[in-house]
Protein backbone atom coordinates (compact mmCIF):
# COMPACT_ATOMS: atom_id res chain seq x y z
CA UNK A 1 0.00 0.00 0.00
CA UNK A 2 2.68 2.10 0.93
CA UNK A 3 4.56 1.52 -2.31
CA UNK A 4 1.48 2.17 -4.31
CA UNK A 5 0.88 6.07 -2.71
CA UNK A 6 5.07 6.66 -3.14
CA UNK A 7 4.25 5.85 -7.22
CA UNK A 8 1.28 7.88 -7.09
CA UNK A 9 3.32 10.80 -5.15
CA UNK A 10 5.69 10.67 -7.81
CA UNK A 11 3.82 10.91 -10.55
CA UNK A 12 1.89 13.82 -9.26
CA UNK A 13 5.10 15.28 -8.65
CA UNK A 14 6.05 15.09 -12.32
CA UNK A 15 3.35 15.79 -13.76
CA UNK A 16 3.00 19.34 -11.38
CA UNK A 17 6.54 19.81 -12.82
CA UNK A 18 5.00 19.37 -16.51
CA UNK A 19 2.44 21.93 -16.04
CA UNK A 20 4.56 24.37 -14.28
CA UNK A 21 7.15 24.28 -16.84
CA UNK A 22 4.51 24.74 -19.84
CA UNK A 23 3.20 27.67 -17.47
CA UNK A 24 6.52 29.31 -17.55
CA UNK A 25 6.97 29.02 -21.30
CA UNK A 26 3.57 30.46 -22.18
CA UNK A 27 5.00 33.74 -19.13
CA UNK A 28 8.12 34.25 -20.99
CA UNK A 29 8.11 37.57 -22.56
CA UNK A 30 8.66 37.58 -26.52
CA UNK A 31 11.25 40.16 -27.40
CA UNK A 32 10.14 43.13 -28.61
CA UNK A 33 11.04 45.90 -31.33
CA UNK A 34 12.61 48.83 -29.31
CA UNK A 35 11.21 51.87 -30.50
CA UNK A 36 12.87 55.79 -29.71
CA UNK A 37 11.01 57.84 -27.81
CA UNK A 38 11.20 61.82 -28.20
CA UNK A 39 10.26 63.20 -24.85
CA UNK A 40 11.56 66.62 -25.63
CA UNK A 41 8.72 69.44 -26.36
CA UNK A 42 10.20 71.42 -28.25
CA UNK A 43 8.91 72.22 -31.54
CA UNK A 44 10.66 70.63 -34.35
CA UNK A 45 9.52 73.65 -36.76
CA UNK A 46 13.45 74.20 -37.14
CA UNK A 47 14.61 70.62 -37.85
CA UNK A 48 15.69 71.73 -41.57
CA UNK A 49 17.48 74.57 -40.20
CA UNK A 50 19.39 72.71 -37.68
CA UNK A 51 20.11 70.01 -40.48
CA UNK A 52 21.41 72.29 -42.92
CA UNK A 53 23.44 73.88 -40.30
CA UNK A 54 24.58 70.41 -38.82
CA UNK A 55 25.64 69.63 -42.73
CA UNK A 56 28.08 72.51 -42.99
CA UNK A 57 29.64 71.92 -39.89
CA UNK A 58 31.04 69.08 -41.27
CA UNK A 59 32.03 70.56 -44.86
CA UNK A 60 33.43 73.57 -42.79
CA UNK A 61 36.24 74.39 -40.18
CA UNK A 62 35.23 77.78 -39.37
CA UNK A 63 31.89 79.77 -38.67
CA UNK A 64 30.12 80.76 -41.40
CA UNK A 65 27.80 83.43 -42.91
CA UNK A 66 25.24 80.59 -43.71
CA UNK A 67 25.68 79.22 -40.59
CA UNK A 68 25.10 82.62 -38.77
CA UNK A 69 22.40 83.63 -40.86
CA UNK A 70 20.56 80.24 -40.04
CA UNK A 71 20.44 80.93 -36.37
CA UNK A 72 19.14 84.34 -36.26
CA UNK A 73 16.22 83.94 -38.12
CA UNK A 74 13.30 84.66 -36.76
CA UNK A 75 12.05 81.65 -34.59
CA UNK A 76 14.82 79.43 -34.75
CA UNK A 77 15.42 77.95 -31.08
CA UNK A 78 18.80 76.70 -29.83
CA UNK A 79 20.13 75.41 -26.53
CA UNK A 80 22.94 75.62 -24.62
CA UNK A 81 24.36 71.97 -26.23
CA UNK A 82 23.16 73.06 -29.46
CA UNK A 83 26.43 75.50 -29.55
CA UNK A 84 28.88 73.25 -27.66
CA UNK A 85 27.80 70.99 -30.70
CA UNK A 86 28.62 73.12 -32.96
CA UNK A 87 31.74 75.01 -31.92
CA UNK A 88 33.16 71.79 -30.70
CA UNK A 89 32.70 70.09 -34.30
CA UNK A 90 34.74 73.48 -35.00
CA UNK A 91 37.42 73.31 -33.30
CA UNK A 92 36.58 76.20 -31.37
CA UNK A 93 36.72 75.95 -28.04
CA UNK A 94 34.66 78.12 -24.99
CA UNK A 95 36.66 81.03 -23.66
CA UNK A 96 33.80 82.28 -21.76
CA UNK A 97 30.16 81.78 -20.33
CA UNK A 98 29.07 84.37 -18.38
CA UNK A 99 24.92 84.54 -16.97
CA UNK A 100 23.29 87.65 -16.45
CA UNK A 101 20.08 89.72 -16.70
CA UNK A 102 19.74 91.36 -19.67
CA UNK A 103 18.98 95.05 -19.56
CA UNK A 104 18.39 94.73 -16.26
CA UNK A 105 19.67 98.67 -15.40
CA UNK A 106 16.28 99.56 -17.33
CA UNK A 107 13.86 96.91 -15.75
CA UNK A 108 14.68 93.91 -18.08
CA UNK A 109 14.55 90.58 -17.22
CA UNK A 110 15.33 88.43 -19.72
CA UNK A 111 18.14 85.72 -18.78
CA UNK A 112 20.97 85.36 -20.88
CA UNK A 113 24.37 84.03 -21.54
CA UNK A 114 27.40 85.75 -22.50
CA UNK A 115 29.04 83.54 -24.97
CA UNK A 116 33.20 83.79 -26.33
CA UNK A 117 34.06 80.38 -28.44
CA UNK A 118 37.20 80.67 -30.71
CA UNK A 119 41.14 80.31 -30.16
CA UNK A 120 43.78 83.06 -29.72
CA UNK A 121 41.01 85.56 -28.66
CA UNK A 122 38.87 86.58 -24.94
CA UNK A 123 36.19 88.68 -24.19
CA UNK A 124 36.40 91.06 -21.33
CA UNK A 125 34.66 94.12 -19.85
CA UNK A 126 32.67 94.11 -22.91
CA UNK A 127 35.52 93.90 -25.24
CA UNK A 128 36.56 91.29 -27.91
CA UNK A 129 40.17 91.23 -28.53
CA UNK A 130 43.07 88.92 -29.98
CA UNK A 131 45.74 87.33 -28.04
CA UNK A 132 47.45 85.77 -30.70
CA UNK A 133 48.59 86.67 -34.12
CA UNK A 134 46.64 83.91 -35.62
CA UNK A 135 42.77 84.14 -34.21
CA UNK A 136 39.07 83.46 -35.00
CA UNK A 137 36.67 83.73 -32.59
CA UNK A 138 32.79 84.50 -32.08
CA UNK A 139 30.99 86.21 -29.58
CA UNK A 140 27.03 86.52 -28.91
CA UNK A 141 24.20 86.69 -26.49
CA UNK A 142 21.93 83.51 -26.13
CA UNK A 143 18.80 84.94 -24.67
CA UNK A 144 17.17 81.76 -23.36
CA UNK A 145 13.91 80.73 -21.36
CA UNK A 146 15.03 80.05 -17.71
CA UNK A 147 12.18 76.78 -17.81
CA UNK A 148 12.90 75.19 -20.75
CA UNK A 149 16.73 76.40 -20.99
CA UNK A 150 16.02 76.75 -25.09
CA UNK A 151 16.15 80.07 -26.92
CA UNK A 152 17.68 82.31 -29.58
CA UNK A 153 20.42 84.47 -30.98
CA UNK A 154 19.98 87.86 -32.98
CA UNK A 155 23.87 88.63 -33.77
CA UNK A 156 26.49 87.94 -33.96
CA UNK A 157 30.33 89.46 -33.65
CA UNK A 158 33.27 87.70 -35.63
CA UNK A 159 36.79 88.37 -35.27
CA UNK A 160 40.01 87.02 -37.15
CA UNK A 161 43.20 86.70 -38.87
CA UNK A 162 42.26 85.52 -41.45
CA UNK A 163 41.94 87.27 -45.05
CA UNK A 164 40.48 84.28 -46.66
CA UNK A 165 37.77 83.72 -44.08
CA UNK A 166 36.51 87.42 -44.92
CA UNK A 167 37.16 87.63 -48.29
CA UNK A 168 34.51 84.28 -48.32
CA UNK A 169 32.26 86.06 -45.95
CA UNK A 170 32.18 89.47 -47.71
CA UNK A 171 31.16 87.06 -50.90
CA UNK A 172 28.68 85.21 -49.06
CA UNK A 173 26.47 88.30 -47.67
CA UNK A 174 26.94 90.40 -51.04
CA UNK A 175 25.29 87.07 -52.79
CA UNK A 176 22.52 86.98 -50.48
CA UNK A 177 21.13 90.54 -51.05
CA UNK A 178 23.00 92.63 -48.19
CA UNK A 179 23.69 95.67 -49.69
CA UNK A 180 26.10 98.99 -48.52
CA UNK A 181 23.86 101.38 -47.11
CA UNK A 182 26.27 103.49 -45.40
CA UNK A 183 29.53 104.23 -43.11
CA UNK A 184 28.63 104.00 -39.47
CA UNK A 185 28.86 106.79 -37.08
CA UNK A 186 32.52 106.86 -35.43
CA UNK A 187 30.87 108.75 -32.64
CA UNK A 188 28.08 106.17 -31.92
CA UNK A 189 30.55 103.02 -32.50
CA UNK A 190 33.66 104.00 -31.32
CA UNK A 191 35.36 103.21 -34.59
CA UNK A 192 34.83 103.53 -38.47
CA UNK A 193 33.25 101.06 -40.55
CA UNK A 194 30.71 100.60 -43.30
CA UNK A 195 26.96 99.39 -42.62
CA UNK A 196 25.18 97.31 -44.85
CA UNK A 197 21.05 96.34 -44.89
CA UNK A 198 18.73 93.90 -46.47
CA UNK A 199 14.75 94.05 -45.32
CA UNK A 200 13.39 90.99 -43.74
CA UNK A 201 10.14 89.77 -43.76
CA UNK A 202 7.47 91.99 -42.22
CA UNK A 203 7.22 91.06 -38.29
CA UNK A 204 3.76 90.56 -36.91
CA UNK A 205 4.92 92.14 -33.87
CA UNK A 206 5.78 95.65 -35.02
CA UNK A 207 4.97 98.10 -37.56
CA UNK A 208 8.81 99.00 -38.24
CA UNK A 209 10.38 97.43 -41.13
CA UNK A 210 12.64 94.28 -39.73
CA UNK A 211 16.05 94.01 -41.60
CA UNK A 212 19.31 91.95 -41.65
CA UNK A 213 22.63 93.63 -40.92
CA UNK A 214 26.09 93.57 -41.23
CA UNK A 215 28.54 95.72 -39.77
CA UNK A 216 31.83 95.66 -41.42
CA UNK A 217 35.06 97.30 -38.81
CA UNK A 218 37.93 95.10 -40.34
CA UNK A 219 41.44 97.44 -40.76
CA UNK A 220 44.88 96.29 -41.44
CA UNK A 221 44.56 92.55 -41.44
CA UNK A 222 42.40 92.56 -38.39
CA UNK A 223 39.03 91.33 -39.33
CA UNK A 224 36.23 92.14 -37.59
CA UNK A 225 31.99 91.78 -38.57
CA UNK A 226 28.52 92.21 -37.08
CA UNK A 227 25.77 89.74 -38.48
CA UNK A 228 21.99 90.46 -37.48
CA UNK A 229 18.74 90.54 -37.78
CA UNK A 230 16.66 93.36 -36.16
CA UNK A 231 13.40 93.20 -35.92
CA UNK A 232 12.96 96.84 -35.04
CA UNK A 233 11.51 96.10 -31.20
CA UNK A 234 13.48 98.27 -28.67
CA UNK A 235 14.21 95.30 -25.65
Amino acid sequence: MKKTVIIKSGLTLILMSAVMLLSFIACTPKVQQQYYVDNSTESDDNGEENDSINTAVADSSLFTYQMAMEIIQPGCKCDEKFFADLFGNLGLPMQLADRYISDADWGGDSPAISYCWGNGVKYEDYKFTATDDNYFGVNFNFFFDESRKTGRVTRFVIITSSEQWYKQFTKDFTADGIKYLSNVDPQVYGKKGKQYQKNAEPDEHTTEQPYYYVYDFSTNGHYEVEIGYDNGIDI
